[in-house]
């Protein structure tokens, strides 16, 4: 059975395959380098990850009076 890239459709790796991915290392790591994450440490709740859109608006909440304008 031969794996082909959902993006390129170039053969890839059983072993990758295996791993639940379904796309080359190539083109997987083209994918993960558009989607950002930003870790912030929340008050009695740990670490939370939120992406770039959504990271200010939360920061703004746990300190809304370093962003009064």
């Amino acid at each position: 059975m031969t794996n082909l890239c959902i993006y390129c459709d170039a053969p890839f790796p059983t072993a990758r395959a295996d791993l639940g991915y379904q796309s080359c290392l190539q083109c997987g790591e083209a994918v993960a380098r558009q989607h950002k994450h930003t870790v912030i440490p929340l008050h009695k709740q740990g670490y939370m990850a939120f992406t770039n859109s959504d990271a200010l608006d939360v920061v703004k909440q746990i300190n809304p009076k370093r962003y009064e304008r």
